[in-house]
Parts: C-alpha cells; structure tokens; sequence
C-alpha cells in the first residue's frame, strides 16, 4: 500500500455531543474567568480575587506549591503574555494553551457532530507526562 488509509471521523451520539459541548464550555469559560481576573504581580496569589484562601502549602512550609501561580499564569496567558505566564508557572501556561486547543476541539465536535482526528493515546499519555514533568521541574526551580 503507497499511501496509508484515510482516517474516518468518529461519529458522536447525542449524548457525546453534549458531553463534548460541556467540556468546551467548561474550559472556554475556565479561559474567559482568567481574563477577567488581574494577574497578581508577586505571581501567585490571583486566585484570592474569586475569593478563595490562600495557599495552604505556602501557609504551612513557607514555599511555593507546584499549583502556586497557575491562575496568575493563565491570566496573563489571557492577555497575550506568554512570556510572563511561562515564568509565573511553566505547567499553568502548558494547560492554558491545552484548554484553549480542547476546548475548541471539543466545541467544534460538538458541532460537527464527530471526532476528526483523535489522538492516539500514547501522544495523549506523552503530553500528560511532559506537563507534569514542566510542572514538577518549574516547581523545583523555584524552591531551591
């Protein structure tokens, strides 16, 4: 075989199409929420405007949690600074960029009414792990 075979959407059923449509509303709205808030200029601390307390780990050990700054990074990711968000929380910025491409992606399935094309599952396994390791190693980088 010369050139491999098309790859066929994947229809979805009503169901998965409001599933769909609640997931990209979801992120999309977690997106729209960042804008609106104002990145704190310490790099943590932004989440306080929605009310919430500070941070528990930061109370108790006097250092930043690997989650320290994630609201703050994707409020500035909102506002186009992609280079403040990275500093603020490198893993905040991935998963900001993550939510703004599936929320899309799964608002136009939703759409669309199918699935083109899916992910195989060890590029959505790799993404997960390099995340988690950009978190992980932003976080070491600041506590040392």
């Amino acid at each position: 075989m010369l050139f491999p075979k098309a790859i066929e959407p994947t229809r979805l059923n009503q169901n998965q199409r409001w599933l769909s449509a609640a997931i990209g509303v979801g992120l999309m709205s977690l997106l729209l929420l960042a804008s609106w808030l104002q990145p704190n200029s310490s790099g943590m601390g932004t989440h306080r405007q929605l009310g919430l307390p500070p941070c528990t780990f930061f109370m108790l050990f006097g250092i930043r949690c690997p989650s320290c700054g994630m609201t703050t990074s994707w409020s500035y990711f909102m506002r186009g600074d992609l280079s403040q968000a990275w500093a603020t929380n490198a893993g905040g910025a991935c998963l900001a960029a993550l939510a703004m491409v599936g929320g899309s992606w799964s608002l136009w399935a939703a759409i669309r009414g199918s699935l083109q094309p899916t992910l195989p599952r060890h590029l959505v396994l790799t993404i997960v792990v390099a995340v988690f390791a950009i978190t992980v190693v932003d976080w070491i980088s600041r506590i040392l």
